[in-house]
């Protein structure tokens, strides 16, 4: 990824180290805030103390010496550990009007013991709950509740704080009282809710071999087994005193007994106070009498509908079940005879309760669905909105219940799972929920919508994905729609994750987009970005012929593969992006606007060119450049004319050769040398290349000759790349010359420059008047057998721009003649080769 003001890569590695090194404390104090763990009394009594933990863990088996007191809101997790108690007669832990206690066990085997002398709790107006782990061993001697005894405050608080006990799991178990209640004691107004879990091998002395619930108390069995339990004398499960109350909607209670003479194997009350209602569960081998009481029975018969459980009924009303359902018909109510049951009646006796039912009426069904702006686009630090609205012609039909985003991590198996939520409506969180509030950078959320059909209306059962849009536009893959709530709700999830994000401004690429015909397909390395790596780069031609820079994405044009660039054919380019690993972490994503430039220059894009996939982890550009194969054409001759080639002794260097008008090349500079230190050129920019420099010739000494001349290259107009060859011939003054390119030239000479040193030399005479001024010779023609210069019939007097022969030399590849001269090492800084090609040219 590239971004005009981004810092580099160091510069935000170093920020980041700054801000961890800054944040260390607050995080240590953070985490220090939220949980602890202990390993003794002393620990664990400060924690409970210590508002700033919510939740402390045991690091080992603690044994206290006297009660702890739990007075806030707190979770214990015994974490495969046991707590126990060195005093005797005593409650382990006991939690007030102001407390809240949860006791859990992450680990195995993690235990409340009693070591049979001392109850588990005394919830004394406090909530305790119990979600897993085990009370075992508890005992109260003299008194009721072994393992928990819940009681209210009474007149110590103002007002009167009642007790709750809630079991979700977990296990009491091995449990005695001296008196009644040998697990659960319930008092006055307080509370027992089983959920879940079990009790068991319980015994009570006197009544209530599991749970004894005082007058005015009250038990709820939802869930969860009550087994092996046992009284002395009466409820071998249940003892309800007085005007306490019972009630099972589920679970199991079994293999519970009475000793000889006591009443109810199972559950005790007295006919004429106790308060029961059992609608659901079991109970099973409790002898001949589970129960002493005679209860009334309540029957409903749902006259063609679903199944309705009886209910037995002592000192109450009945309970209203879960209406029935019967297809084609509205449920009306019950009805006793041809009244309708109210449910607010005390039962005096055997009753039967029948459904009424009236014709459904037609429903209209919902099999389109349009919801549009919802925002997706949140970025770091943003709260989530609630945005959806209805749209299309089936908005009136229903009402929208609530928008949702989970926040989503990956655990240590690579599986997703919800670890946060957030609703537009209060009241869809659940107990435990975890909140967020607002967008973390590079986190990962998952948006859903919750519909309600309204009077009338249904949301078709066969509504599908593809019968959903959001935003305008189709689900992407992985969303899904449930119909529930036999039509009446429609839950919508999406299945792309929103992942706050920096958006990619810009992606610089140097690309090779000019090639020749007849060359062969070659890519670049790709962008320079640590935020952006470059997938695979690709071109593509008619017919199906296409090439990319990847062996996975070459097998697309199964086996039609580009493998040279043909003359007057066109070819298109793309390329493929993604981001980086280090760009995810940071939080990076393409869009619809993130700029391309290639080798500098900004490419003008249409819509239909850029695909940004729904994450905004990839970006394919598509058809960007259109390229036509250049055709190349040899340079067969150069022309450098009104070279001087004439100098006298101490004559200065004097340059004005030029290459004619209308060339495909052109003359950029000359020069003379004596030796590959020592010479003279006519560009300043090269003048380095001489250690010692002429300022004027002498007599007696042999110069070389050498020039420089550039190929104009590509000509757009004629789509044509000009370049000189390994058989192109120079003219100097209209006379052919060998030459021969410097010895760190590696090239064969196809190429557009020719820095060549020629056999041409030139000898300044003494300065006297009866001879020419200087001897100037090449190898390139035979008009002259002049060796030393010295011969009235040498042709000495030559031009002082017209080129003469010179015998001696070496071979010449250029042309298959001789060539003498010394041959000079030039180093060329920020030049290079001129790479014949036609420019690319955008798509508009």
């Amino acid at each position: 990824m590239y971004i005009m003001k981004k810092r580099s890569l160091q510069g935000r590695i170093t920020a980041f180290i700054l801000t961890l090194c800054l944040a260390a404390p607050q995080m240590s104090m953070l985490t220090f805030a939220e949980n602890s763990t202990v390993s003794n009394e002393t620990e664990l009594k400060s924690a409970l103390e210590n508002t700033e933990f919510a939740e402390i863990k045991l690091g080992g088996n603690i044994e206290t010496t006297w009660e702890l007191d739990v007075e806030r809101t707190v979770t214990l997790d015994l974490n495969g550990y046991t707590l126990s108690c060195s005093s005797t007669d005593e409650d382990i832990i006991r939690v007030r009007g102001s407390g809240n206690l949860t006791v859990k066990d992450s680990g195995t085997n993690g235990k409340i013991d009693g070591q049979n002398k001392n109850c588990g709790f005394e919830v004394k107006g406090g909530t305790l709950t119990l979600e897993s782990g085990s009370i075992v061993n508890c005992t109260d001697a003299d008194g009721d509740g072994g393992a928990v005894d819940v009681s209210n405050t009474g007149v110590t608080e103002a007002p009167v704080k009642y007790g709750k006990f809630v079991m979700n799991g977990g296990t009491i178990k091995d449990c005695k009282a001296g008196d009644d209640g040998a697990a659960v004691d319930i008092g006055m107004g307080c509370t027992f809710t089983m959920n879940d879990g079990t009790i068991s091998n319980c015994r009570a002395e006197d009544d209530g071999g599991a749970v004894f619930v005082k007058q005015g108390g009250f038990f709820v069995m939802n869930s969860g087994t009550i087994e092996n339990c046992s009284a002395c004398n009466n409820g071998g499960a249940v003892n309800i005193y007085e005007n306490g109350s019972f009630t099972m909607t589920g679970g199991t209670i079994k293999d519970c007994k009475v000793d000889l003479g006591g009443l109810g194997n199972a559950v005790y009350g007295k006919n004429n106070t106790a308060i029961v209602v059992i609608s659901g569960g079991t109970i099973e081998n409790c002898g001949v009498f589970p129960w002493s009481f005679d209860e009334f029975t309540v029957t409903f018969d749902s006259d063609g509908g679903s199944a309705v459980s009886e209910q037995k009924v002592l000192n109450t009303s009945a309970i209203e079940p879960n209406e029935p359902k019967r297809n084609g018909y509205d449920f009306a109510g019950w009805y006793l005879n041809d009244a309708k049951y109210t449910f607010d009646t005390k039962i005096a006796g055997n009753i039967t309760l029948k459904a009424h039912w009236t014709p459904a009426a037609t429903l209209s069904s919902i099999n389109m669905i349009d919801i549009e702006n919802v925002k997706l686009d949140y970025q770091p630090g943003n709260a989530p909105q609630a945005s959806a609205k209805r749209t299309g012609t089936n908005q009136d039909k229903y009402d929208i219940l609530f928008e949702c985003w989970e926040k989503q991590e990956k655990d240590a198996n690579d599986t997703m799972h919800t670890v946060g939520y957030w609703y537009s409506d209060e009241s869809c969180y659940s107990d435990g929920d975890v909140r967020f509030n607002t967008f973390e950078k590079g986190g990962r959320y998952r948006y859903s919508v919750k519909l309600k059909a309204k009077d009338g209306y249904t949301f078709d059962s066969n509504l599908k994905d593809e019968n959903v849009t959001l935003n305008g536009a189709s689900l992407p893959f992985g969303s899904w729609v449930d119909v529930m709530n036999d039509g009446k709700t429609c839950l919508i999830t999406y299945g792309t994750e929103t992942r706050p994000s920096q958006a990619v401004e810009e992606i610089r690429l140097d690309a090779i987009i000019n090639f020749n015909a007849g060359d062969k397909p070659l890519f670049s390395t790709g962008v320079i970005d640590p935020i952006v790596d470059t997938d695979h780069q690709r071109w593509d031609a008619d017919n199906g012929y296409g090439i990319t820079s990847s062996d996975f994405w070459n097998t697309r044009y199964n086996g039609k593969l580009i493998t040279e660039f043909e003359a007057d054919k066109s070819y298109t380019y793309g390329v493929y992006f993604k981001i980086s690993d280090l760009g995810m972490k940071e939080g990076y994503r393409f869009d619809q606007n993130t700029k391309l430039y290639i080798n500098g220059e900004e490419i003008t894009l249409t819509p239909d060119q850029i695909d940004v996939d729904d994450s905004g982890e990839t970006i394919w550009f598509s058809n960007v450049l259109t390229m036509t194969p250049s055709t190349v054409k040899v340079i067969d001759v150069v022309e450098i004319n009104d070279v001087t080639v004439s100098f006298k002794d101490g004559d200065k260097p004097v340059f004005t050769g030029k290459s004619p008008e209308g060339v495909k090349y052109a003359y950029n500079c000359e020069w003379w040398e004596l030796d590959s230190k020592t010479g003279a050129i006519s560009a300043d920019f090269f003048s380095g290349a001489y250690e010692n420099k002429i300022t004027t010739f002498e007599s007696g000494k042999t110069y070389h000759y050498g020039v420089y001349v550039k190929a104009v290259g590509f000509v757009e107009s004629e789509n044509t790349s000009y370049i000189f060859g390994p058989d192109t011939k120079l003219k100097i003054n209209g006379e052919f010359v060998n030459y021969k390119r410097y010895e760190n030239d590696t090239s064969d000479g196809s190429d557009g420059t020719m820095w060549v040193i020629t056999d041409l030399t030139m000898t300044p005479k003494a300065n006297d008047t009866s001879s020419d001024s200087s001897d100037t010779n090449s190898d390139s023609k035979d008009t002259s057998s002049n060796n030393s210069g010295t011969s009235a019939n040498s042709n000495s007097n030559t031009d002082s721009k017209n080129p003469a022969k010179n015998n001696a030399g070496s071979t010449n590849p250029n042309t298959g003649n001789n060539v003498s001269g010394i041959l000079l090492t030039f180093v060329i800084a920020g030049s290079g080769l001129v790479v014949a090609g036609r420019r690319s040219r955008k798509n508009k």
